[in-house]
């Protein structure tokens, strides 16, 4: 429903029907759209992270590396603009009982970064969150139309770029932000 509609097309009382449960049943296991919607994002995070055939980046620097699972990434939703969509909207719509369920998928991303584009050395981790939370944001302005795919791939490869940096310079871009914070 979500793939061929988004969460316009996900109706709680229609899933129901075509699980062949009670209405109570869905939404004692989903108290809400946005619940389920993010249960869905989780589920298939976790697919991806099991599949032995799912594309690996070890050859090349860390920015190569990150870029290209960054951008296997965004073309994946872009492949589905109405699925991701519906997970971006129910992230920013759902409540604080789901805030758990969006830190699992961010947290769960990380980690599949980290194994799939990996290894990382110990002053590259700390920017990987900062990456991911650019990736983040460029996911969503791709998807509000704010910014065009080639935009977006600039923006995830400029990104990735600061993993080349050399640990000094990283450790003066840390103490920096922490300084000036």
């Amino acid at each position: 429903m979500l793939e061929s509609g988004g969460d316009e097309a996900l109706q709680m009382k229609e899933l129901s029907t075509r699980a062949d449960v009670a209405l109570s049943t869905v939404y004692r296991y989903f108290p809400s759209k946005q619940w389920l919607i993010l249960a869905v994002a989780v589920h298939r995070r976790r697919e991806l992270a099991s599949d032995p055939s799912r594309p690996t980046f070890r050859d090349g620097p860390a920015s190569e590396r990150a870029a290209g699972w960054l951008l296997e990434n965004f073309r994946r939703e872009l492949a589905e603009p109405l699925f991701f969509d519906a997970v971006r909207r129910a992230g920013y719509t759902a409540g604080r009982e789901t805030r758990g369920v969006i830190e699992q998928l961010r947290d769960g991303f990380l980690r599949h970064l980290i194994e799939d584009a990996g290894p990382f050395a110990a002053e590259q981790i700390p920017l990987l969150d900062l990456i991911v939370e650019v990736a983040d944001q460029v996911s969503s302005r791709s998807g509000a139309g704010l910014i065009t795919p080639r935009e977006a791939r600039f923006r995830l490869l400029a990104v990735c770029a600061l993993l080349d940096l050399g640990s000094e310079a990283i450790d003066g871009l840390a103490t920096a932000a922490v300084t000036s914070g």
